[in-house]
């Protein structure tokens, strides 16, 4: 996959004809910090036609207009798209269920570590398809682009090239609570303990943050994903360092819900506002109790 946030015809090192600067240079240096992207959409196709248009070469190339690669994805091999933006590398691949690619922009500085961008897809009840992307290890400057660009320049063209009209998350028969963030020193030992208390789906999703799901994510029951954020690094939502869980509640529109929770004693601390995973506004309830309204969003 490839270019989520580059247009066609641009260099990353030649200023655009439109007047826009060229690409800065992203280097690693104690003041550039990093972050995880997260794209989670639902198709109305299996999960193995899916798979077919990410890894072979020519289906991908007709439904993204980026020509990449010929015949099938394979392990091992390097590849730079065709704009130049970036190279990539595939290092897993499980047919029809998982693809893991290294990830990297022409314009990041030799010493700055290459993003991994994981790619789940599972089966729904209704025959469709779950799709989940982690973009691991991003440029904080660039997250914002390069999310929309997975949406716009990869996942949407892949869903009008199937004819596949379903569209947005996958539904949580009916539930509110959508993400939980549980502070831990340790965040595998905090893993482990919840995967053997619990039965918790435990992964590592970035150096320092282990991520979990409640249960299949195609349960009747619905399931909550989640995560153990190292206290000494992790800054939980954007309001403040909390030593408690934070919870995230599906409300869309998010300031509908911000009028409820204050008609019912608690308080907006952060109004709406946009973040790279979508709109969110930090609340606390009648108990002093953090939480976050959060409203899928993204284009």
């Amino acid at each position: 996959m490839t270019a989520p946030g580059k247009r066609s015809n641009d260099s990353p090192t030649k200023a655009k004809a439109d007047g826009e600067p060229p690409a800065k240079k992203i280097a690693a240096d104690a003041e550039e910090t990093v972050v995880d992207l997260y794209v989670d959409e639902a198709f109305g196709v299996a999960p193995a036609v899916i798979y077919e248009v990410l890894t072979n070469g020519e289906k991908y190339a007709e439904a993204t207009g980026a020509a990449v690669w010929k015949g099938n994805l394979e392990v091992g091999k390097d590849w730079l798209s065709g704009d130049g933006f970036c190279k990539y590398r595939a290092l897993h691949l499980v047919p029809n269920k998982l693809i893991v690619q290294e990830w990297r922009a022409e314009h990041w500085e030799p010493s700055f570590p290459s993003s991994t961008v994981v790619t789940t897809l599972s089966p729904r009840p209704d025959g469709g398809a779950r799709v989940v992307l982690n973009h691991i290890n991003v440029p904080s400057k660039e997250a914002e682009r390069l999310q929309a660009g997975w949406v716009d320049k990869v996942l949407k063209p892949i869903r009008a090239y199937l004819k596949d009209d379903k569209s947005g998350r996958p539904p949580r028969t009916g539930r509110n609570l959508c993400h939980i963030e549980i502070p831990a020193k340790d965040a595998d030992r905090a893993g482990k303990f919840y995967a053997e208390v619990f039965g918790w789906n435990v992964a590592k999703w970035a150096e320092e943050y282990v991520g979990f799901s409640s249960g299949p994510r195609n349960s009747e029951w619905g399931w909550v994903d989640g995560g153990f954020p190292q206290q000494k690094t992790k800054q939980i939502a954007d309001h403040e360092k909390v030593a408690s869980p934070t919870l995230y509640f599906d409300a869309k529109p998010v300031e509908e819900f911000e009028k409820k929770v204050v008609a019912a004693g608690g308080k907006v601390l952060k109004p709406k506002h946009k973040t790279y995973y979508g709109t969110i506004a930090e609340c606390q309830d009648t108990e002093g109790n953090f939480f976050v309204l959060y409203e899928y969003n993204l284009p």
